[in-house]
């Protein structure tokens, strides 16, 4: 999804920067319309504006994204990724992981031609489980985890409280917290 809106993020640069020169490339009907009536009665003033305006926006809901994005080119390729950068963005998100130990562990993995070889062979999840040692890595490993579980949508959690709600219906009123906690396992 951040990938998806980066790019509609510079798409929306792009847009702007060639309609101030005039330049229609992306915008085939307007082309139309300046060339019916004329160039010099087309003002970008208005498109420009609208954006910009846009542009903003988007920015500013997807503020928080942009502090995830070197952790997510991590997860993806962590030999491609900025060491210090990644370090200080594990250390704002708060992984809970010692900055110190971290950049060590991604420094040696970086450096490991035989994991680099496998990472090209591998998706992510398969390579961080299989051939990532969890001794030799514990705080990649761990952020790797981090970002991997995280829902993609809020569609599995939702299905699960609705779930839940029809479990715990008037229908079914005998279920009760006390026989969940039965079914718990002692801690």
């Amino acid at each position: 999804m951040i990938s998806y809106v980066a790019a509609f993020q510079s798409k929306l640069n792009l847009f702007l920067q060639q309609l101030e020169v005039g330049n229609f490339t992306h915008f085939p009907v307007l082309q139309t319309q300046v060339s019916r009536s004329g160039p010099f009665s087309f003002t970008p003033g208005p498109y420009c504006a609208y954006l910009t305006e846009l542009k903003e926006e988007f920015s500013s809901r997807f503020a928080d994204t942009k502090i995830l994005e070197p952790v997510l080119v991590f997860t993806e390729n962590p030999f491609v990724c900025d060491v210090q950068v990644t370090s200080d963005s594990v250390t704002t998100i708060k992984f809970e992981v010692e900055k110190a130990l971290f950049d060590d562990q991604l420094i040696d993995l970086q450096h490991n031609n035989i994991l680099k070889e496998r990472h090209k062979e591998e998706n992510i999840a398969s390579f961080c489980l299989t051939y990532v040692k969890k001794k030799s890595y514990r705080s990649l490993i761990m952020c790797a985890q981090k970002i991997l579980t995280c829902f993609r949508s809020t569609y599995v959690c939702e299905r699960s409280f609705s779930t839940m709600g029809a479990i715990k219906s008037k229908q079914r009123s005998c279920l009760t917290d006390r026989h969940l906690t039965v079914l718990q396992p002692l801690r």
